[in-house]
């Protein structure tokens, strides 16, 4: 009987197919809108591993992104997380990312445990008014996060690296099994913007 002639020295599935490529990714033509905040640490531990370490009122930041391009595609995210501490070093931990983009969930969460799941995120710039607004949607139809962002200010534009920290989990093929794979995985994130505009964040309720 013959063998098949496809080599498997791939690194992702679909081997004659890949959804993504392994070098490190780029970015172009990027808007976002971070919003930070603080919680209590009892607030949100639940959701952080236990060898993470939290200030007691720890600065948690929800993001929205549009990707206008990058090496796997054009697309939107919603990202969550929490600032933590771990030998020492201060990172941002994931606590969630949704997204329109299949080729951005596998590679995100293969190659670095990024807790990456489907959905609808929009972020619309051109409102007719000052207002940027922005929402996700998961399932689609089921709004779970809606804010505004009222600009106010053109800032210095700086680079900035972005530390990030990731549980990469996947599962063992056999029941009742230990994780094949279980590690904290460091995710950095190089930022060269054009432009940094300061302002207010808000819910859809706020008067503003």
């Amino acid at each position: 009987m013959p063998f098949g002639t496809l080599p498997v020295n791939g690194n992702a599935v679909p081997q004659f197919a890949p959804p993504y490529t392994i070098n490190t990714q780029s970015f172009s033509d990027v808007t976002l809108i971070t919003i930070p905040y603080r919680v209590t640490a009892a607030s949100i531990r639940h959701l952080v591993p236990d060898v993470l370490e939290l200030e007691d009122e720890p600065l948690v930041s929800a993001m929205l992104v549009d990707y206008g391009m990058s090496t796997v595609g054009a697309y939107t995210e919603y990202v969550h997380s929490v600032e933590v501490t771990y030998k020492g070093k201060v990172f941002g931990y994931y606590l969630s990312l949704i997204m329109n983009n299949d080729s951005s969930i596998f590679c995100g969460r293969e190659q670095y445990g990024y807790p990456k799941r489907l959905g609808h995120v929009s972020l619309d710039t051109d409102t007719g008014s000052h207002i940027v607004r922005g929402h996700v949607e998961r399932p689609v139809g089921q709004k779970i996060v809606n804010f505004d962002f009222a600009p106010s200010s053109l800032l210095p534009t700086t680079s900035q690296t972005n530390p990030g920290l990731n549980l990469r989990v996947i599962p063992s093929a056999l029941p009742n099994q230990p994780p094949s794979v279980k590690e904290l995985v460091p995710a950095i994130m190089d930022i060269k913007p054009k432009e940094i505009y300061g302002g207010t964040g808000f819910s859809a309720t706020s008067q503003l």
